[in-house]
């Protein structure tokens, strides 16, 4: 079907195999409207391919194609199933109109046709049409301008990784050639954490565009498990060292189906997380043990915890601004890691959620299935 030109007169398809009814109604209507006419209902449909219309007055009682079949083809047709039909019938044909008005017809007026009312029922159904056109390209606007965003924000943050990157290093370069001085090392370090925090936020708003965009690809395969715990736990361990933070490791290994690189990055929000949460000389907890046919991964920290009333936004994006608990140094939060880590999981096939132990903090688990021939052996 054609695009709707809000701006063109209002166009009407007569379809009657009776010339005088068709003749009738155009005179009656074409002082407001572009009025078509055809003859039965296989001639209509041929138009409706091209051509596009606000209101169609379908007769229903016609030679070739009648008003029930040409009806049951329109609203089948994706490209016509809103348009407006108001069927013309006798007032001997109640049953068909009521069959007519369950399968979609949006209207009737009766023979003899009473002008007063085809006027008013063809107003009607054609602001109600316009209304619907002017809503449908403004949702298309908006959605095309969020693409549009959405895309520029990507191309920013993928370009201003490497930047980032390179301005890391020249500060470790620098702390390597430059002599220790206290106020040196203290504005280094703060400079440093700015660039930690800068990279973790254009690390949450690649993943979060690639979830919303379904472009994540997940690979899974036999994984050996506590390898790849102990690895994410030696890369968050300057985060933990810089807040005096002990991470205490229990783990149990575990061959599972994962995709190697998505568990790291699970892992790695939930540890960043529990770090960013927990006090100063504080504690976390990273225990994982297997537990029938799952393996288990367990991340707790030694802060406030979360309102009970709002833990149901955990794993929502932008969830910061729907919780009260805040990072215990300041640090930066975009909101979206737990989010990311909840599709993460569910990618490959997990669960993950999060306990309040009594002794306070967090507890934020995730479980994924255990190889079959692992689990065999363990059971022998």
């Amino acid at each position: 079907m054609a695009e709707p030109n809000l701006e063109n007169r209002p166009r009407i398809l007569v379809v009657d195999d009776e010339e005088m009814n068709r003749d009738l109604l155009a005179r009656v209507l074409d002082r407001y409207y572009d009025v078509d006419t055809v003859e039965n209902g296989k001639k209509a449909l041929a138009l409706l391919q091209n051509t596009s219309y606000d209101v169609i007055l379908l007769d229903m009682m016609m030679p070739v194609m009648n008003g029930t079949e040409t009806l049951m083809h329109i609203r089948a047709n994706a490209d016509l199933a809103e348009l407006p039909v108001i069927i013309v019938s006798a007032v001997s044909e109640t049953r068909n109109v009521a069959d007519a008005i369950q399968m979609g017809a949006n209207d009737y007026i009766t023979k003899p046709i009473d002008i007063p009312i085809v006027k008013a029922r063809v107003e009607t159904q054609v602001l109600l049409k316009r209304m619907m056109d002017e809503r449908r390209e403004a949702i298309g606007a908006l959605q095309m301008a969020n693409l549009m965003k959405a895309q520029m924000m990507q191309v920013a943050s993928h370009d201003l990784k490497n930047p980032v990157n390179n301005v890391k290093m020249a500060l470790a370069l620098l702390k390597d050639v430059l002599p220790e001085q206290e106020e040196l090392d203290s504005l280094m370090q703060v400079a440093n954490e700015g660039i930690e925090s800068m990279i973790e936020i254009i690390h949450d708003f690649l993943s979060s565009n690639a979830v919303d965009n379904n472009g994540i690809s997940v690979v899974i395969s036999e994984t050996e498990a506590a390898p790849i715990v102990a690895q994410v736990v030696e890369q968050y361990s300057l985060a933990a060292r810089v807040k005096d933070i002990s991470v205490d490791m229990m783990l149990e290994n575990a061959m599972i189906l994962a995709d190697s690189r998505r568990l790291q990055q699970v892992f790695g929000n939930l540890l960043s997380n529990a770090l960013k949460y927990s006090p100063r000389e504080g504690m976390v907890w990273v225990r994982s043990l297997v537990k029938g046919d799952v393996w288990r991964l367990e991340v707790q920290d030694s802060g406030a915890g979360i309102p009970e009333n709002e833990r149901r936004h955990l794993f929502s994006p932008f969830s910061k601004n729907l919780i009260s608990t805040e990072p215990t140094d300041g640090e930066s939060s975009t909101g979206l890691g737990l989010w990311i880590a909840a599709e993460m999981v569910r990618l490959q096939g997990g669960k993950i959620g999060m306990d309040s132990p009594a002794e306070g903090g967090c507890c934020f688990w995730f479980e994924l299935p255990l190889v079959n021939e692992f689990s065999m052996n363990r059971e022998q």
